[in-house]
């Protein structure tokens, strides 16, 4: 079974460049970059990881909630009600 949503990364020396893809198509407003760390210790670079995927999920979360909103759905984040991944299938890819 292929994942609904895969969130890749493009790991390099100097930089990781990340997205969120849905159905294998990069969800607008989830492209980012951010310095690698690479010269820290592996500590440092795996709690500098963990900080890029939490922010590649809150920028997935606000794209399923502004487009919720645009069509009138009664599941948007924003109404009060927690996103859940929940009955999705999550890839990561590097």
């Amino acid at each position: 079974m292929k994942p609904d949503i895969i969130f890749a990364f493009d790991v390099g020396g100097t930089y990781i460049k990340a997205c969120v893809l849905e159905h294998n198509k990069i969800v607008k407003g989830t492209e980012a970059q951010f310095d690698s760390h690479s010269n820290e210790d592996a500590n440092t670079i795996l709690n500098h990881f963990s900080d890029i995927l939490s922010s590649m999920s809150e920028s997935y979360q606000k794209y399923v909630g502004d487009s919720s909103n645009k069509q009138g759905s009664s599941n948007a984040t924003s109404s009060g009600t927690p996103f859940s991944y929940e009955g999705k299938r999550l890839g990561i890819g590097f």
